[in-house]
């Protein structure tokens, strides 16, 4: 009721106020998609959110997404198209989703920083490198998403899922993240924890464990993303987004990352 009421009254907000409330708002609904939300655990995903350009007439844009916003208003369409992959997989049909996984694929691939950061100041190189995790990361939640939709049926997921791909696109995050500075570090936690939630390696396991333990993060509810994750890796039918929201059905906990 708050967002819709900013939304159509200009006269009783602060404009830049408003702008930075709205970002707030879509930030938070977005981030907190850390599954294909199927079953009982339900995100309300807004129309505008799967276009963030009427934020673009506040002077406060940017302030939550960075030079990201292209890439965080591709997550509700990642989330429809799992979605809709574990109805058609239900329904023994004909799916139709695979040309919609390639098209967002390639506008994910395709993304670029804008120019004008790429050859500013070391503020900008680190948003363009916390968009770029972010991009990462995307790759990795829609590949995960659309390929394991059939992990309800214990210990299996589709043989096309391409763990290749997935493990390449972890690989560069790591390095990525490596590049990054603690003050924009707290802005990829999303990323972080899709990623988690593909890694079958113990090795890379510890290894993002060791970032967080190094105050890389200082979040009160870092404890939680990690004891979410060790259940995770500790269960083997469980992997990516899927795998988040089984082990949270079967823990009775809602993960917020707000």
């Amino acid at each position: 009721m708050i967002l819709l009421e900013l939304q159509k009254e200009d006269r009783r907000t602060d404009k830049p106020l408003k702008g930075f409330l709205l970002e707030l708002y879509a930030y938070l609904a977005l981030v907190g998609n850390i599954t294909i939300n199927s079953h009982q655990r339900t995100i309300c995903l807004d129309p505008f959110l799967f276009s963030l350009d009427s934020l673009k007439e506040y002077e406060t844009f940017g302030c939550m997404f960075g030079c990201a916003s292209k890439l965080f208003e591709i997550i509700p369409s990642i989330c429809l198209l799992g979605r809709n992959r574990v109805l058609v997989s239900k329904q023994e049909q004909a799916d139709p989703t695979f040309e919609q996984y390639q098209a967002l694929q390639t506008t994910i691939k395709n993304w670029r920083p804008p120019q004008d950061m790429e050859a500013g100041t070391e503020y900008h190189r680190q948003l363009v490198i916390a968009a770029q995790i972010y991009q990462q990361g995307l790759l990795i939640f829609l590949h995960a998403s659309f390929f394991t939709s059939q992990i309800d049926d214990p210990g299996v997921y589709s043989a096309r899922l391409p763990e290749l791909e997935i493990e390449h696109h972890t690989d560069k995050m790591f390095e990525l993240i490596d590049t990054i500075s603690e003050e924009a570090a707290s802005t990829i936690l999303w990323p972080m924890i899709i990623m988690g939630s593909c890694l079958r390696s113990p090795t890379k396991q510890k290894k993002l464990r060791e970032m967080w333990a190094t105050s890389l993060f200082r979040m009160t509810s870092l404890s939680r993303v990690i004891q979410l994750l060790d259940w995770l890796w500790d269960d083997p039918t469980a992997f990516g987004p899927h795998g988040l929201e089984i082990v949270m059905r079967k823990h009775k906990v809602n993960f917020c990352m707000a």
